[in-house]
């Protein structure tokens, strides 16, 4: 127990053994004699502070700031647009398979026989991607020689097929003879035989030249653009095959499906090769930056049904023609494209079959997409 009067050393306490604190020291009441007192006394020891115990702050974590969607671009928008209509035409030929093509190839002693088989085995591809719509087997005969042998080749198809071929030549001998080892060459769909098979042509390089396959990025495309030929005479326009008639399909339709359809097959697993076709194509334009600029909706309503077929490519059929056929693809697939060919027959009229498939007349259509056509040209700085 312990007291609480004020004690001092020496003074008498009541009983032996009890305590008391007084100016910071402990007394302890002893007998000294026959006396009970309070001894010298000790510090009193201090009492320790009762510790609190402050938890530990838990570090509050810094929120990671959400970041601000940026919207696209109308130019992001347009590059979207392109690989869409590439890929609904790579992806479909990613699951192609070759198929057994009836090829006829009667080559000049010029041209080596692995390039006879590039050709062969590209064909055979190509037909396999088609063969929902036009039988692989399809009779082809394919005349193949080399650019200092154009003429070779035009005596070649006359006596096959009983046709003059002087317009060919007019077109085509000059440009041939003066560049035997390119970059020039020509390919195309020449009718048919005197038997009924389709006629294709090749003028490629001669064996003294580096290459007899051209190495340009078009060539990786040329084999897959004539096929698309092919099938156009077979389901849309029976006279481009020689089966006589009226032309139906016009000239930007003709070459652009071919073009856009050959680019998307032929590099169909090289989407930046493609691009580079693409800038290749639409930079092959007669007097490009006036189209462009001052008339680009009225080029292409020119490349109609009546167009040249020698002079549609560079006109504009190459170039235009595969953006508008792009376009076409993105409004209604692969599918659509082969409702307007299929259309164009029934209905013997490519307009009247642009209204059935795409629900618009086609000169508003064309006067929209050539505002969009000069945004896809500035988009790649031509």
């Amino acid at each position: 127990m312990s007291a609480v009067a004020a004690v001092k050393a020496g003074d008498t306490c009541k009983k032996a053994g009890i305590t008391a604190t007084a100016s910071g020291k402990k007394f302890t009441c002893i007998k000294s004699g026959k006396k009970l007192v309070w001894n010298k006394g000790v510090a009193a020891a201090k009492p320790k502070p009762v510790e609190t115990a402050v938890p530990e702050a838990t570090p509050t974590p810094t929120p990671t700031p959400t970041p601000t969607p940026t919207e696209p671009t109308e130019s992001d928008l347009r590059q979207r647009d392109i690989q869409k209509a590439f890929d609904e035409i790579a992806n479909i030929a990613k699951k192609a398979s070759p198929a057994n093509t009836n090829l006829e190839i009667i080559a000049s002693g010029e041209i080596r026989p692995e390039s006879i088989k590039v050709i062969q085995d590209r064909y055979n591809f190509v037909a396999g991607f088609f063969a929902d719509l036009v039988s692989p087997d399809l009779p082809v005969t394919v005349v193949i020689g080399a650019n200092a042998e154009i003429n070779w080749i035009a005596s070649k198809m006359e006596e096959l097929s009983g046709n003059s071929f002087a317009k060919f030549l007019n077109a085509f001998e000059s440009p041939s003879k003066g560049f035997p080892c390119g970059p020039y060459y020509t390919a195309g769909v020449s009718g048919k035989t005197k038997s009924g098979r389709l006629l294709n042509h090749y003028a490629l390089y001669g064996k003294s030249c580096l290459t007899q396959l051209p190495s340009d990025e078009n060539f990786q495309t040329t084999i897959e653009h004539e096929w698309v030929h092919n099938v156009q005479g077979k389901i849309a326009d029976p006279s481009m095959i020689g089966e006589g008639g009226q032309t139906l399909l016009p000239c930007w339709f003709k070459e652009g499906q071919a073009s856009f359809y050959g680019n998307a097959i032929g590099y169909r697993s090289n989407y930046d090769g493609y691009l580079k076709v693409r800038r290749w194509n639409l930079n092959n334009l007669e007097n490009r930056l006036q189209v462009i600029n001052q008339n680009l909706a009225g080029t292409l309503k020119d490349l109609d049904e009546k167009f040249s077929p020698f002079s549609c490519g560079n006109s504009g059929g190459y170039s235009i023609g595969a953006l508008a056929v792009e376009k076409m693809v993105l409004m209604k697939g692969h599918t659509g494209v082969v409702d307007f060919m299929k259309s164009v027959k029934s209905e013997q009229s490519w307009r009247k079959a642009f209204v059935k498939v795409y629900g618009v007349e086609a000169d508003v259509w064309i006067d929209k997409i050539a505002i969009e056509m000069r945004l896809d040209y500035r988009d790649i700085g031509l």
